[in-house]
C-alpha cells in the first residue's frame, strides 16, 4: 500500500478503539436511565384533598399533581457525542466509501483502494475525529508498541513502533521523508511525511 493509505490504515484502527470505549459509556449511560426511571407515586398526599389514590378520573386533581413532579434528568452526554462522531464519519463515509453497514468499517475497507491523495484527506480527517474525540474520553493517543530492536532505515532510532492496524512508523521526532535519495525504503517517497512500512518491511 502506499504511505498515504497505510497512515490512514493506522488511524482509522486508532479510532476504532475509541470509538469501543465510546460505545461501552453509552451502555453504562443508557442502563443508569433506565435504572433512574421512577415509577410515578400512587399515593399522593395534598393539604387541600389529604391522602389520594391516584385513580385517573376527569377532575382528579392527583393527575395534574403527577405531572408536576420532578422527573428524573436523563444523562444522554456520551450518546450525544456518539452521534456526533456518527455524523462526522457519516460525512466522511459518503464521499470516500458509499454504501450499507458501519461507517468506520466502510472507511477502512476502502483505504485500501483509494487514490493516494485521496487516502491521504481521509487520514486527516479521521486524525481530527480520533483526536477530538479521544481529548472528550481523556483517553490517550494510540501510539502502538515500541518495538526497541528495530531500527529506522532512514534514522538509525530505535523509535520504531508497531502502530494500530499492523503498521510500522517510525515515531521519531525529525525523521521525515526526504522524497527523492531517501533511504527510508517506503513503498513510495513523498518528501515530508512520517515513515510508514507495512509490518512485514
Amino acid at each position: 500500500m502506499h504511505p498515504h493509505q497505510l497512515h490512514a490504515t493506522t488511524v482509522a484502527c486508532s479510532l476504532h478503539a475509541a470509538r469501543l470505549v465510546l460505545d461501552t459509556l453509552v451502555a453504562r449511560e443508557t442502563a443508569q436511565n433506565v435504572a433512574d426511571q421512577l415509577p410515578a407515586a400512587s399515593v399522593l398526599r395534598s393539604t387541600v384533598w389529604g391522602t389520594r389514590i391516584t385513580t385517573g378520573g376527569h377532575g382528579d386533581p392527583t393527575v395534574g399533581a403527577i405531572a408536576t413532579l420532578d422527573q428524573p434528568t436523563r444523562t444522554t452526554w456520551w450518546a450525544e457525542l456518539r452521534a456526533r462522531s456518527d455524523r462526522r464519519l457519516g460525512w466522511i463515509a459518503d464521499r470516500a466509501a458509499p454504501g450499507p453497514g458501519d461507517l468506520l468499517h466502510r472507511i477502512a475497507a476502502r483505504i485500501p483502494a483509494l487514490p493516494a491523495g485521496a487516502a491521504a484527506v481521509v487520514a486527516q480527517h479521521l486524525r481530527d475525529e480520533d483526536a477530538w474525540l479521544r481529548d472528550a474520553l481523556a483517553l490517550p493517543v494510540d501510539e502502538g508498541l515500541l518495538l526497541p530492536r528495530v531500527e529506522c532505515p532512514a534514522c538509525q532510532e530505535r523509535l520504531v513502533y508497531r502502530a494500530p492496524g499492523d503498521v510500522l512508523v517510525c515515531r521519531a521526532q525529525a525523521c521525515r521523508c526526504r522524497g527523492e535519495g531517501c533511504g527510508c525504503g517506503m513503498s513510495a517517497l513523498v518528501e515530508g511525511l512520517v515513515h510508514v512500512w507495512p509490518a512485514l518491511m
